[in-house]
């Protein structure tokens, strides 16, 4: 969706805002790193996807689950 209506540039630009005044905003993080893979920067987007701790990578082991909520 990002790709497709061109908001990918806005969206990356207000997440790294985010994380520049918060860096432990996940959200903002996770934002950051769909609006890269919507940029094509894959590399950019797995740097930061790394720096989530429960982000999964076939190199991590031990990796604790996010607790995330059931939808109704």
């Amino acid at each position: 969706a990002l790709q497709s209506t061109g908001r990918a540039a806005r969206v990356a630009a207000a997440a790294a805002a985010r994380l520049d005044a918060a860096p432990d905003d996940v959200d903002a993080r996770l934002r950051l790193a769909y609006a890269r893979r919507a940029l094509g920067d894959v590399a950019g987007m797995e740097q930061v996807l790394r720096a989530v701790p429960w982000a999964a990578f076939p190199d991590r082991t031990n990796r604790e689950p996010r607790d995330l909520l059931q939808f109704p």
